[in-house]
C-alpha cells in the first residue's frame, strides 16, 4: 500500500450497549482508532428504503491500513459525517489493508 494515497483522517468507532434507568437499551459509540485512509465515492442509491420512506444513499470505499477485529457493527466518521460500514474486505487475507464499503443517507 502506498502511503501517498492515505490523505484522508478517519475515526472508526465502535459501541457498547448498556440499560438506561428505565431499562431501555442504550449505546454508546467510543473511537477505536484513527487512521489515514484512501476515500472514493462509489455510488449513489437514490432508491434506498429507510424506515419507510424513500432516501438516497451515497456508498463510499475507504482504503486504510489493517485494524484488529473490524467488524460491521462498527462506523466511520469522516468530515463531520458517519457512515455506516456496508461490508469490511481483508485484501488477500494478510492483514495489511482493509477496504470498508461504507454508506451514508443523503
Amino acid at each position: 500500500m502506498r502511503a501517498g494515497r492515505l490523505r484522508e483522517l478517519i475515526t472508526l468507532e465502535t459501541y457498547t450497549e448498556s440499560q438506561g434507568d428505565y431499562g431501555e437499551p442504550s449505546r454508546t459509540w467510543s473511537t477505536l482508532t484513527t487512521r489515514r485512509a484512501e476515500v472514493k465515492p462509489m455510488a449513489i442509491d437514490p432508491e434506498a428504503e429507510q424506515g419507510g420512506k424513500m432516501e438516497g444513499r451515497a456508498v463510499f470505499r475507504f482504503t486504510c491500513r489493517h485494524v484488529p477485529n473490524l467488524t460491521q457493527k462498527a462506523r466511520i466518521a469522516w468530515r463531520d459525517n458517519t457512515y455506516e460500514i456496508i461490508e469490511v474486505i481483508d485484501t488477500m487475507a494478510r492483514q495489511r489493508e482493509h477496504i470498508i464499503k461504507a454508506a451514508i443517507n443523503v
